[in-house]
């Protein structure tokens, strides 16, 4: 008997550490749902019917006991609340529970398992915006007009409870901020150089101004052959560079290509927006500059800069694109600027009429 008593006793012991470890068993989330910068509400929310959308992109719910390894009895609850930028407080969607189920140390859920349930996870819904409600008409009027969600903050709450004590063992809350109602609200711009800028130094500073916090930076040569800023952006780049967390960067010393002197250059920034569906790229716009030494303005494209009506404005498009005049020719003789100085002067006394051809 005595053996018995042992082993009842150690029965006893193991039943409770079991149980106390039960007891203490918590449930950690990982609520995967991307920072959208803009979102298909339909994507997001059934309105019409005021619960979850069953298939929210890149959703995913990960739940694992702590300690890992054990086996417990929950149920979840969930709420999907809402406040629109004019909105004082957020407002309940949606609240809905499952019914209890079996959590065997991990498990990964998706927004239909939430929704529609699954083999063995049932759910239902505890609350709906209720029909004629303002935020429910808000919404509904608002998506007759646009596919995008309004600006605002959308909130996502998951809590787990032990399905025998009923005592809360987890919770998980994401915040979705949406600062732009559609993609094209989302705005890059350059700011130095500017647009034909001469910049003194082979290693010059960019700056820009951005909604997102990671920009690449591309910089690219601008060659004789190439007939526009947009086919030389099509090559390799000189510098392609992700900049996080600033909107400035000065081109580094130990990049793969320097710069050189007397050349020209083109320069932009893009940036991704997140979506509901998918990314996309935002650029901005592409700006050209050259690199010059301090006063090394090419004395030549001033002085026909300075050319009065319709051939100045050419001479000026022209030198916008990069290319830059190198000399004169009168009569098949090349002739210097002040020669050239001259030849402006005698023209403009005598009140004759000069037409260019640039070549």
């Amino acid at each position: 008997m005595k053996p018995l008593r042992l082993s009842l006793a150690a029965a006893l012991m193991l039943f409770g550490a079991v149980s106390a470890s039960a007891q203490g068993t918590t449930v950690e989330f990982n609520l995967n749902l991307p920072n959208y910068d803009v979102i298909y509400l339909s994507d997001l929310v059934d309105v019409r019917n005021v619960r979850l959308a069953e298939n929210i992109p890149d959703m995913s719910i990960e739940m694992r006991t702590n300690p890992p390894g054990q086996s417990i009895s929950i149920f979840l609850r969930f709420r999907a609340a809402i406040q629109l930028r004019e909105d004082s407080r957020p407002e309940d969607l949606v609240r809905a529970r499952t019914e209890p189920f079996t959590l065997n140390g991990s498990r990964r859920l998706s927004s239909r398992d939430l929704t529609t349930g699954s083999v063995d996870i049932q759910t239902r819904t505890d609350y709906r915006l209720p029909d004629g409600s303002p935020l429910r008409q808000k919404l509904e009027d608002y998506i007759q007009r646009f596919p995008t969600a309004p600006v605002g903050q959308y909130f996502f709450d998951i809590e787990a409870f032990n399905a025998n004590t009923q005592a809360k063992i987890g919770e998980v809350r994401k915040v979705i901020t949406v600062r732009n109602a559609s993609e094209s609200e989302i705005v890059v711009t350059l700011v130095s150089p500017e647009q034909g800028a001469n910049v003194p130094t082979t290693f010059p500073t960019f700056s820009w101004s951005s909604q997102k916090p990671n920009v690449v930076l591309y910089v690219y040569e601008m060659l004789p052959i190439h007939r526009s800023p947009e086919e030389a952006v099509t090559g390799i780049p000189y510098l392609r560079r992700l900049v996080t967390g600033a909107q400035t960067f000065t081109y580094p010393a130990d990049a793969e290509r320097r710069l050189e002197m007397g050349k020209t250059y083109l320069w932009f920034v893009e940036t991704k927006v997140v979506t509901t569906r998918g990314e996309l790229t935002k650029r901005s716009e592409v700006r050209l500059f050259r690199i010059r030494p301090q006063g090394g303005e090419n004395a030549l494209a001033r002085l026909l800069s300075s050319l009065p009506g319709d051939v100045a404005t050419q001479l000026n498009a022209l030198i916008q694109s990069g290319w830059q005049p190198t000399s004169v020719t009168l009569d098949g003789q090349t002739i210097n600027q002040g020669e050239l100085t001259a030849l402006f002067q005698k023209l403009s006394r005598e009140n004759t009429e000069v037409r260019f051809r640039v070549e």
